[in-house]
């Protein structure tokens, strides 16, 4: 049996030939820059997250970066990242001239709580919480951190499209939210793409003119701005897939149960969170994940890893070379992604437990 890591022709089928339609008459009226294709998914995207506002970029880095400007995060200042996160939100920071400052993870894999306050200083102007994986971060256990310090929050939700924390959906709940669509996302479009959620309306202003060379209107420009809209082709697919969201995050769930019931003992899992995944990302542990990614691949089945080099091992980062995070440096050594997506059946995940299980026997 040959198992995808992803499995997005099954999904595309499944939105529909409308889509392709919608996208032709797009494309032949020539409305191909911003639109109405592309505010009619902001409004439905910040309806969804509960935000007031939703703003779409040309991808998760962008969302990101847009966010730090409009909050005016630059030079002299730090922004606290989690050490095991893919180097987009540590490139955020350093793109506006701040400096990340990285923290380890706890036994959930996400950032650890527990070390935020020693990370704190007269210089951080901001805290980055990755919801990694699909697994939310404990906010409430952040702000509890943060109480008091005028310190922001941008959430990173790449990977966290639909999961709630508590009472709130995660990208809600910082100052910003910012999401990808890369294609293989809880919510992907056919190319790239990102968005930028914020209740706060001077955000959402000011983060419409950086996306568009910073004009407010035609050929005047009030900040130093960027090109970064969200394609209107881009917009037109999300709009159609966004109302499977919550019935394929469901899917997510099952899939995971049956992951977990048939492996519990053979190998581990990162802990619980305060709060439900997602299941982005289907994560296993094992100090035979080499081998056990070979033995797979041979059975047909594909894996990932996330993530193999830590950022501060990045040669982009070498000046953070000399730091030390032992329980992610431990946890990504061990971490196999398992095939996990909207049409990942059930046949197909006992397959490959039943490969897993053969291989340790």
């Amino acid at each position: 049996m040959h198992v995808p890591f992803v499995n997005l022709r099954a999904q595309y089928d499944q939105v529909g030939a409308g889509v392709f339609a919608g996208i032709a008459e797009l494309i032949k009226e020539c409305r191909c820059i911003q639109g109405d294709a592309l505010e009619q998914f902001e409004g439905e995207f910040a309806a969804y997250i509960g935000a007031k506002y939703a703003v779409g970029v040309g991808c998760g880095l962008d969302a990101l970066t847009i966010a730090l400007m409009c909050l005016d995060i630059g030079p002299g200042d730090e922004a606290i990242v989690p050490v095991n996160t893919f180097i987009a939100t540590a490139l955020a920071v350093s793109r506006v001239g701040a400096t990340p400052v990285f923290i380890d993870c706890d036994a959930t894999y996400n950032m650890d709580i527990g070390q935020l306050g020693s990370k704190i200083t007269t210089r951080t102007r901001a805290v980055i919480p990755v919801h990694l994986t699909g697994k939310p971060v404990d906010m409430d256990g952040l702000y509890n951190v943060l109480e008091g310090r005028e310190i922001s929050v941008i959430e990173d939700a790449a990977q966290a499209h639909g999961a709630w924390a508590g009472d709130k959906v995660c990208g809600s709940i910082g100052e910003a939210g910012c999401f990808s669509f890369y294609p293989s996302k809880n919510l992907g479009c056919c190319g790239d793409g990102g968005m930028l959620v914020t209740s706060i309306s001077s955000i959402a202003e000011r983060a419409r003119a950086y996306r568009n060379y910073g004009e407010t209107s035609k050929y005047f420009s009030v900040v130093k701005g960027v090109n970064s809209c969200l394609d209107p082709i881009q917009a037109m697919i999300l709009s159609a897939k966004l109302p499977y969201l919550s019935e394929w995050n469901g899917w997510r769930y099952r899939l995971a149960f049956e992951y977990r019931e048939m492996l519990d003992g053979v190998v581990r899992f990162a802990e619980d969170g305060p709060h439900e995944s997602v299941y982005h990302l289907m994560p296993i542990f094992t100090e035979r994940r080499d081998e056990l990614r070979e033995y797979l691949k041979e059975c047909g089945v594909e894996t990932g890893i996330h993530y193999p080099t830590l950022i501060h091992q990045q040669p982009a980062y070498r000046e953070h070379a000399h730091e030390s995070y032992p329980v992610a440096e431990r946890m990504s050594s061990e971490e196999l992604s398992l095939p996990m997506s909207t049409h990942t059946s059930l046949e197909q995940a006992d397959y490959v437990c039943e490969c897993i299980k053969e291989f340790f026997q």
